[in-house]
């Protein structure tokens, strides 16, 4: 039987994007399902919250029926950073 060994590099790769849900521009509601009460009260919707500020309404605006043009702006890569330990 012999010892053998192997080098392998690591590598992490991190990424940042933006999107952006934009408030109701009739009413001002903000755009997202929220679960403080007597605020917007049309946007109050506990049980649809995962994460405060990232659950959009829609295309129309819960609060006061408005058309609202997209749910979501997707804003794309910020910035991306490769770095790791090169094999060796």
């Amino acid at each position: 039987m012999t010892d053998s060994q192997t080098n392998v590099g690591v590598w992490r790769k991190q990424t940042l994007e933006a999107n952006v849900i934009r408030s109701c521009k009739n009413c001002g509601a903000p755009g997202y399902w929220h679960d403080t009460p007597n605020v917007n009260v049309g946007c109050y919707a506990p049980e649809k919250v995962t994460k405060l500020g990232e659950d959009p309404v829609g295309l129309v605006c819960p609060n006061c029926g408005a058309d609202r043009k997209s749910a979501v702006e997707g804003k794309g890569t910020i910035w991306t950073r490769l770095f790791g330990l090169p094999p060796g």
